[in-house]
């Protein structure tokens, strides 16, 4: 039973993760940092690492506290191997994570709250 029901999660779970994937790959200029294929999503869980073309990880992140939608940037966290290779500094990358009582609507709401992020950045003057 306790088989069945992890099983269970994990499926929910490769949901969330393409739901993810599909609502950052919408956004004009986002990269997906990692695994994006949805025939890999037993590779990956449902935490997401990704760019936005020309703004900073920082900007973005920061944007969000003023939201109902909270994620953080990432750039001199334990992963920072991996963003040196990645080649995102100075800007950084973003982080969001997700688990099994997380919802698609949630993803949707993220999503939105990103494009208007996004938006609101891109129309500031550099």
């Amino acid at each position: 039973m306790i088989r069945a029901a992890m099983d269970a999660i994990a499926a929910y779970e490769r949901t969330l993760s393409a739901a993810l994937l599909d609502a950052v790959s919408s956004i004009d200029g986002a990269s997906v940092h990692g695994v994006t294929d949805r025939d890999r999503l037993d590779d990956r869980v449902p935490t997401v690492s990704f760019s936005v073309h020309g703004m900073s990880a920082s900007a973005i992140a920061t944007r969000t506290w003023r939201s109902t939608v909270v994620w953080r940037a990432q750039r001199s966290h334990v992963r920072t191997r991996l963003i040196l290779r990645l080649n995102v500094v100075p800007g950084g990358v973003v982080r969001v994570s997700l688990v099994h009582y997380n919802t698609v609507g949630e993803v949707a709401r993220f999503r939105e709250t990103l494009a208007r992020i996004v938006a609101a950045l891109a129309a500031e003057p550099a």
